[in-house]
């Protein structure tokens, strides 16, 4: 089930298209996960998947996913991406990866949280113009890369602690 999770997190911030749904409920279905929705929903076929996205929801519901969050795909895409730029963050602290590659994401992640319909706090954009501006002076080696470094493992702090 937590592929299918999985699955729901990368249809809300569109990794996953309404014509990929079926086969992500048939490979669900084939690892022995089942609900009536999700067998309705892997009987589609990929030229006729307007009623997927509900289809899926319902599935989701069914199987118990949902608990704790939204239904409302926005809100659920606002919390991948969160969710995302703080296991960023996480491994930024961690020195897992280089600092510079860890803050071009965490930036990204963070410009779209910010542009997304349901934004979490609008001051996270002031947060990814920092980590941009630090992974530019990086790769155009305006400071010291330790002086970036550190400020970029401090601006993750800020996102870990929420103090944006």
């Amino acid at each position: 089930m937590k592929d299918l999770d999985e699955a729901a997190d990368r249809y809300a911030v569109g990794e996953v298209t309404n014509e990929d749904l079926p086969m992500i409920a048939t490979l669900a279905l084939a690892r022995g996960v089942n609900s009536p929705a999700l067998t309705e929903l892997a009987c589609l076929h990929r030229s006729d998947c307007r009623d997927a996205p509900g289809l899926f929801l319902e599935a989701l519901d069914e199987l118990g996913l949902l608990e704790a969050i939204d239904t409302a795909w926005d809100s659920r895409a606002a919390t991948v991406l969160l969710r995302r730029a703080e296991n960023h963050a996480a491994d930024l602290l961690a020195d897992a990866g280089t600092p510079a590659a860890r803050s071009a994401k965490i930036a990204a992640l963070l410009h779209r949280l910010a542009h997304t319909e349901d934004p979490l706090n609008s001051d996270l954009s002031e947060l990814a113009a920092y980590f941009e501006v630090l992974t530019v002076d990086w790769d155009e080696g305006y400071l010291e890369r330790a002086v970036l470094a550190d400020q970029m493992r401090l601006n993750a702090r800020r996102l870990l602690d929420h103090r944006y």
